[in-house]
């Protein structure tokens, strides 16, 4: 599929997000797990046509709203989970492809706003490797690949974080790697 054929269709779901609200916001919980569902195809369904900046928005707010994690033993059971797990999977496929920008955000920025970015960079790696750790279930290669970029041994020495980051260590001391692109085979 070609760049504005993925710009295409990604506006073209897009356009269905203001007919979910009701379905997510309703007091029904049928309701609310058919527009969940209806969100997980809609952003598995833009990263299988390649446009995994869209889908990553869709899986995002998909995932704050059922929340990324089961929060009870019961909450493991169920429709709700499957879609907790295919969304999980999907989320952690975009988001790993489209780290690439925020990384290359925060290498680029000064001063404090570096560690703004940074922290930013940080917290969607531990949320992509735990939705790619749930998400193995629906193809344990893929995610397990996945998830290796995540890894404190394959994540560049540039946005690793060490463990004496305080409000008021200076920055300077986190990035002492020389700058290297996220994955360079993307």
């Amino acid at each position: 599929m070609t760049r504005w054929a993925r710009a295409a269709f990604a506006q073209k779901v897009d356009s269905a997000k203001p007919y979910l609200r009701p379905g997510l916001g309703s007091p029904d919980s049928t309701q609310r797990l058919a527009a969940s569902v209806i969100m997980l195809t809609a952003g598995s369904k833009l990263a299988q046509a390649g446009a995994y900046p869209a889908a990553y928005t869709w899986l995002d707010s998909l995932l704050t709203i059922i929340g990324a994690t089961p929060k009870t033993p019961a909450d493991t059971l169920g429709p709700k989970h499957q879609v907790r797990i295919n969304a999980s999977f999907w989320y952690g496929l975009s988001s790993v492809l489209t780290l690439n920008g925020p990384y290359q955000q925060m290498t680029k920025a000064k001063g404090a706003s570096r560690c703004v970015e940074a922290r930013d960079v940080f917290d969607r790696l531990a949320r992509t490797k735990t939705a790619l750790l749930l998400g193995r279930r629906v193809h344990p290669p893929t995610a397990d690949h996945l998830k290796s970029y995540t890894s404190s041994t394959a994540t560049p020495a540039v946005i690793r974080p060490t463990p004496d980051i305080r409000p008021t260590t200076d920055i300077r001391r986190v990035f002492t790697a020389t700058r290297a692109t996220l994955w360079p085979q993307y």
